[in-house]
């Protein structure tokens, strides 16, 4: 049975349309918002992208990602809100974020305030804190 090794991730969202990337540990088939499609493989890797036509312009589409018929997303007991995406409105403005691969403390790991208070100079990576802020905050809806 197929099992997300990363994401679900946000590649690409237009007004009527969005895709979705994931690495999976096998290949498999899978399916977003009724879109289905099959991983490729490189260098034993697993990969797909999903892309999803059709959508309502300016929407809020809650999604789960399931591999092989089987839902793997969101996590079973998951606090976390649903995975949306979110479609753009021409007559609103763009917020644009995005970040690097990098070191950085893991999500349980301990609370700093700043990198000069780890031994390591790890801090909380800023995507992880802009996340929980979507998540408690105004992005939510």
């Amino acid at each position: 049975m197929a099992e997300l090794i990363l994401g679900p991730l946000l590649r690409y969202v237009g007004e009527t349309e969005a895709t979705v990337w994931v690495e999976t540990d096998s290949p498999c088939t899978v399916e977003i918002l009724g879109r289905e499609e099959p991983t490729f493989t490189v260098e034993e890797h697993h990969y797909a992208l999903v892309r999803i036509e059709g959508l309502e312009a300016a929407g809020f589409h809650e999604y789960e990602v399931s591999l092989d018929g089987e839902k793997r997303w969101p996590e079973p007991d998951s606090d976390l809100p649903p995975s949306v995406i979110r479609t753009l409105d021409r007559d609103k403005p763009i917020d644009v974020c995005f970040g690097s691969c990098r070191v950085a403390l893991p999500h349980d790991g301990p609370y700093v305030e700043t990198k000069d208070d780890h031994e390591e100079g790890k801090e909380f990576d800023a995507l992880r804190v802009l996340a929980r802020e979507m998540i408690d905050g105004e992005h939510s809806k």
